[in-house]
């Protein structure tokens, strides 16, 4: 996974050496199903950027780039239970965000000429997922316990789907696509109802599900062209 991720960033960098014909920006919000859903209590929201270029200089339906994005499904302050070095218990007020983020090489044919106004296309998008956790305490009990950032587990990231790019005025287009993306197996935080003494959430090692993570993406934003 290692190696698609330095393929990825390799082929972006191409890309600006060549022609950057176009960049977008996006809201993205997650829809998880299966036993993905099943471990979530919130729906992921987050940014994604995309960067495309027209590979063929006659056809310019075609484009093709890599997207990138970072997505949070629980961001929440709680009271844990630690123990202190004097073997005392003692109440400590805790940041937690489980977050993850993608990174794919995608591939988009439009249905309709450049110059259209309104202009639909179908996508298909191929890379990887990785999930990860922060826990920092809002209180000062450095010994015991300090800020954490845990990455859980990686996967293989497929998507299908299609969209609609709608000209505001010559270089910008209002742009919302639907993708359906299935993964391989993967390790990530589940994020189960609040309650006022969780305990569990001082450690990251624990309430971590392993399962697919099979879900529709769903995007807002601009295109600029170049």
């Amino acid at each position: 996974m290692d190696k698609l991720f330095l393929s990825i960033l390799f082929f972006l960098g191409t890309m600006s050496v060549w022609a950057q014909r176009s960049m977008n920006f996006h809201y993205l919000h997650t829809i998880p199903v299966g036993e993905f859903q099943d471990n979530l209590m919130h729906r992921p929201g987050g940014i994604a950027v995309d960067f495309m270029m027209s590979p063929l200089k006659k056809d310019k339906k075609l484009q093709i780039g890599a997207s990138f994005s970072v997505s949070m499904y629980q961001n929440e302050d709680h009271t844990g239970v630690i123990m202190l070095n004097s073997n005392e218990e003692a109440n400590i007020e805790i940041n937690e965000d489980d977050c993850f983020f993608t990174y794919q090489g995608i591939a988009r044919y439009y249905m309709t000429k450049q110059n259209s106004c309104i202009r639909p296309y179908l996508q298909a998008q191929v890379g990887g997922a990785t999930f990860f956790s922060s826990l920092t305490p809002l209180e000062d009990y450095s010994e015991t316990l300090e800020s954490e950032t845990r990455i859980h587990g990686t996967t293989f990231l497929t998507g299908l789907g299609g969209g609609l790019a709608i000209r505001i005025f010559d270089s910008l287009y209002f742009d919302a696509n639907l993708i359906y993306n299935t993964s391989g197996q993967t390790t990530y935080r589940a994020s189960p109802q609040s309650d006022p003494t969780i305990q569990y959430r001082v450690n990251l090692d624990s309430h971590r599900n392993t399962s697919k993570v099979n879900h529709l993406a769903m995007k807002l934003g601009v295109n600029m062209v170049f």
